[in-house]
C-alpha cells in the first residue's frame, strides 16, 4: 500500500495513517529533500537564524489565498487573517513532525519523491493576456511568460500531461469539449497565483516509476519537533510580514550503512523519471505498478497538479485509489 501526501499534512490525516500502519504501508512524500534540507542539516548545512516558511516545499507549509471568494479551512482552523493563518500552520508543522517520528518508529519506508525545480521537465503557463492566441489558454512550454528559458523543461511530456492526463484538448470543438476547457481554465485563474504550474505532484508519480537505484537512504537521528522562529512574507489575506511561525525541524543524515528508511530522490536519475512518463502517457494500456493507493491531497487548492497525479496514479494502479481531501472551503 502507498500512502501518497500531496497535501500539507493536517492531524486528521496522521490518524488516519496511524489507522492504516498494520498494512505495512510505504509512504511518498510530495517534496524534495534538497529544498527542505535549508530546515536543518539534512545535507550537512545548517539552517539560517530566522527561516522564511515560505521557501519550504509547498506542502510543508499552509496557505494564504483564498479560493474565489471562500476562505479555506486546513484542520481545526479556517484561515482568514494573520492569526489564523499561524494557528493553521501549527497544526501542519505539528502534523509533519508527527509524521516523520512515527516513520522512524515504526521504520515505515519513506519517499521524498520530487524532482528539484531546476531539473524539472514538466511546465504549463496559462496566457492571460492573450499573448499567443486565445485569452486563458493553457499551454505546454519551456519558457515562463516572461520568455525566461527553463532550463531541462519538455514540452512534450507537459503536452502529453495536459491532453491525456487533464483531457485539455484544443483541437475538439465539441460543445462538451469547450465547456470542460472553459472550466479548467476557470479553475487555473484561481488555484495559480502565477498563472503557471510545474506539475510537481505528477514528477512525483514519476519519480516512484523508477526502481531501487534511484533513492538514496537517510535516517532520522533525533525526534522531529517544531520551532516557532520562521517568518512568512505578506501573502493573499496576510496584511503583514510575520514573525514567530512554526514550521517543523527534522535532522537527517545520509545513512552510511543503506538502513535509512527515508529515501531522497537521486536527481542524476531525472531521464529516467522523463522516460517512464513519455511511456506510461504514449501507452494505451500501461503497466499497472501499484496496487493499493490512498491519496491525501488539496486537489485546486493552490495549484492544478493534483488533478493530473491523481489521474496517473488511476492509470497505474491495480485497485482504485482512494483519494482524501484535507481542506473544506468556507
Amino acid at each position: 500500500m502507498l500512502l501518497w501526501i500531496i497535501g500539507a499534512p493536517t492531524f486528521k490525516i496522521i490518524e488516519d495513517i496511524k489507522n492504516r500502519l498494520s498494512l505495512n504501508p510505504k509512504i511518498v512524500i510530495c517534496g524534495d529533500l534538497n529544498e527542505y534540507s535549508k530546515v536543518d542539516g539534512w545535507l550537512g548545512t545548517s539552517p539560517p537564524d530566522r527561516l522564511d516558511v515560505y521557501t519550504l516545499p509547498t506542502n510543508f507549509r499552509n496557505h494564504t489565498n483564498k479560493f474565489g471568494d471562500k476562505y479555506v479551512k486546513l484542520g481545526k482552523t479556517t484561515i482568514k487573517d494573520n492569526q489564523t493563518f499561524k494557528e493553521a500552520q501549527e497544526e501542519t508543522a505539528l502534523a509533519l513532525a508527527e509524521l516523520f517520528n512515527i516513520c522512524k518508529m515504526n521504520n515505515i519506508p519513506t519517499y521524498f519523491a520530487n524532482i528539484a525545480r531546476k531539473n524539472r521537465s514538466t511546465y504549463l503557463v496559462q496566457d492571460i493576456e492573450g499573448k499567443y492566441g486565445e485569452k486563458n489558454r493553457i499551454i505546454a512550454t519551456d519558457s515562463k511568460y516572461n520568455g525566461e528559458i527553463i532550463k531541462g523543461a519538455r514540452k512534450d511530456i507537459s503536452q502529453l500531461v495536459l491532453e491525456n492526463l487533464m483531457n485539455y484538448k484544443i483541437d475538439d470543438n465539441s460543445p462538451t469539449a469547450i465547456l470542460y476547457r472553459e472550466w479548467l481554465e476557470t479553475q487555473m485563474l484561481i488555484s495559480s497565483a502565477y498563472s503557471a504550474t510545474y506539475l510537481a505532484d505528477v514528477l512525483t508519480v514519476g519519480c516512484m516509476m523508477t526502481n531501487n537505484d534511484c533513492w538514496i537512504p537517510y535516517d532520522l537521528v533525533e525526534p522531529s519537533h517544531v520551532h516557532y522562529d520562521g517568518t512568512y512574507p505578506k501573502k493573499g489575506i496576510l496584511t503583514d510580514n510575520l514573525t514567530s511561525i512554526p514550521y517543523t525541524r527534522a535532522k537527517f543524515v545520509c545513512s552510511p550503512n543503506q538502513r535509512g528508511n527515508f529515501f531522497k530522490f537521486d536527481q542524476s536519475k531525472v531521464d529516467l523519471v522523463n522516460e517512464n512518463l513519455v511511456k506510461s502517457l504514449t501507452c494505451q494500456h500501461p503497466l499497472k505498478i501499484f496496487t493499493k493507493s490512498i491519496i491525501y491531497h488539496d486537489s485546486w487548492l493552490n495549484d492544478v497538479d493534483d488533478m493530473p497525479a491523481i489521474e496517473l496514479i488511476k492509470k497505474l494502479s491495480i485497485d482504485t485509489p482512494i483519494e482524501i481531501i484535507n481542506y473544506e472551503l468556507i
